[in-house]
């Protein structure tokens, strides 16, 4: 707690004397890693309190309010479950970032984390939660209930073209290619695996300190049992299609180089003959 408060000591007279660091702007996937990201930013600059952070949800509504979206481009560190329309408009001249996940791992992380019997305090995923109750992940992943299917079908790919939340059905294709266009223009993509090797980086770029002491990988809690193999999801046309268009944006920032994932390739080796051409 000392050293988080002596970092945003030093942050406010860095501030004061007109040598602040840049503004930073996360677009926060949700289960993508947003809170080793936030716990870093705001570490350095100020939680909400201060007015120096904001979040804003897509969810909650608050990246459609127009006071929120003020209040967020006048913050040092934006961040939250929002999607690019609202990213776009609070993020000039921030550094710009976002973290994916392999996209049935983050399905499948989705769904452990609403049925892990925690009381969810975010409305959204409370009432997710109890939905996810009485399914199974594959219906859980195929279900047209609207708040678990903007979560589910296709929500990274959905975020970084236009916005998760509602559920909007749209052009795959048309998706696919703006959610690249979007993310060419990030200066940093990450992946959440490869997370603690990639803060440095950051940091750096940021003018911020890492707080030593802290795994930033973010863990999961272990559950009993594997829901489903990522050979039988994929190999099912509808629950694959269920993230096909997160699998080419995915596919597409591995081969961009953008994430330096060894973790990525294995997995794209994997699922070679499985994966068709969507490009």
């Amino acid at each position: 707690m000392l050293k988080r408060a002596w970092l945003r000591l030093q942050f406010q007279l860095k501030r004061l004397a007109g040598e602040a660091p840049p503004r930073v702007a996360f677009l926060h996937i949700p289960k993508c890693g947003g809170t080793s990201i936030n716990y870093h930013f705001k570490s350095n600059f100020g939680g909400a309190r201060s007015s120096m952070s904001v979040q804003l949800d897509s969810m909650t509504g608050s990246a459609s309010d127009p006071a929120e979206l003020e209040r967020a481009r006048k913050a040092f560190y934006v961040a939250g479950h929002i999607g690019w329309s609202a990213f776009a408009s609070v993020s000039d001249g921030a550094v710009r970032l976002t973290v994916l996940r392999e996209p049935f791992d983050r399905i499948k992380s989705l769904f452990q984390f609403v049925r892990g019997g925690k009381q969810l305090k975010h409305p959204t995923f409370a009432r997710v939660a109890q939905s996810a109750a009485r399914m199974d992940f594959a219906e859980f992943c195929l279900t047209d209930e609207s708040e678990v299917r903007a979560l589910v079908d296709n929500a990274m790919a959905r975020t970084l073209a236009s916005d998760y939340f509602p559920f909007e059905a749209s052009d795959p294709l048309a998706t696919v290619r703006a959610a690249k266009a979007n993310l060419d223009t990030l200066d940093f993509v990450f992946d959440i695996r490869e997370l603690s090797a990639a803060l440095p980086r950051l940091a750096q770029a940021t003018g911020t300190t890492i707080l030593p002491g802290r795994d930033w990988l973010n863990k999961s809690e272990p559950v009993a049992e594997e829901v489903m193999s990522r050979k039988h999801f994929l190999n099912d046309r509808k629950l694959f299609a269920r993230i096909a268009q997160d699998l080419d944006v995915y596919e597409h920032v591995r081969q961009r180089a953008l994430v330096a994932s060894t973790a990525i390739a294995a997995y794209a080796a994997t699922i070679a003959e499985l994966l068709p051409a969507t490009s």
